[in-house]
C-alpha cells in the first residue's frame, strides 16, 4: 500500500507557484547596486536579460517539490567570489544590461568596440578581485514566504489520517485482524 501525500503536495504546489511569482517580480525591480570603480553604480533589474526568470521552475521530487533555477540567481543573492568570468561574458552582460561606457564624470562616451572591451577587461579584473556583492533579495523572499507555510499542518494531518494503515505497515507494524502490532 503506497502512502499518498496529495493534500501536502497540493499545499506545497501552491506555495511554490506563489514563491516563483514573487522571485520573478523581485528580479524585475530596478535596483541600485554600488561597486568600486570601474564598475560604479548599476541601476538595472537583476533579470535584465530574462534568462534567470525563465529558468525558474517547480520540480517534483520524491514526496515533495523543489524550486530550481539558474545558479546565477543564488550567486547574486549570496554574493560570490568570481574565478571564471571572461571578457566575452562581460560584453554579453553589458549588452543585456545596456551598460554604457562613461568618463570619470559620468558623461556617456561614444560606444566604440575598443572602449567596451576595455571596460569589460576592467570589470573582469574587478570581479576577480572583489566578486559579486550580496543582494539578499532571494533570502528575503524565502524568509517572508515561510510565514505562508502556516496551515501546512492541516494538509499533513489529513494525509496521515488518510494513510495511517500504510504508514504503520511501512514502519514495521503487522496487521492482525483490526489491530496493528509491532513485532
Amino acid at each position: 500500500m503506497d502512502i499518498r501525500y496529495k493534500n501536502t503536495i497540493a499545499f506545497l504546489s501552491g506555495y511554490a507557484d506563489r514563491t516563483i511569482s514573487e522571485i520573478k517580480q523581485e528580479m524585475a525591480i530596478v535596483r541600485r547596486r554600488n561597486y568600486p570603480p570601474p564598475t560604479g553604480t548599476i541601476n538595472t533589474p537583476i533579470n535584465a536579460s530574462g534568462e534567470a526568470s525563465r529558468s525558474l521552475e517547480k520540480v517534483s521530487i520524491e514526496n515533495g517539490l523543489n524550486i530550481e533555477g539558474n545558479s546565477y540567481i543564488e550567486k547574486v543573492d549570496e554574493g560570490t567570489r568570481t574565478e571564471n568570468t571572461t571578457k566575452k561574458d562581460i560584453l554579453r552582460w553589458m549588452t543585456d544590461k545596456n551598460i554604457k561606457v562613461k568618463d570619470i564624470n559620468g558623461k556617456v562616451l561614444e560606444q566604440t568596440q575598443a572602449r567596451r572591451e576595455n571596460l569589460a577587461n576592467l570589470i573582469v579584473s574587478t570581479l576577480l578581485e572583489n566578486g559579486i556583492r550580496r543582494t539578499s533579495f532571494l533570502t528575503d523572499i524565502i524568509d517572508k514566504s515561510n510565514q505562508r507555510l502556516t496551515g501546512i499542518e492541516n494538509s499533513v494531518a489529513q494525509d496521515v489520517e488518510d494513510n495511517i494503515e500504510a504508514i504503520l505497515l511501512k514502519y514495521g507494524y503487522k496487521e492482525k485482524g483490526n489491530e496493528f502490532t509491532i513485532e
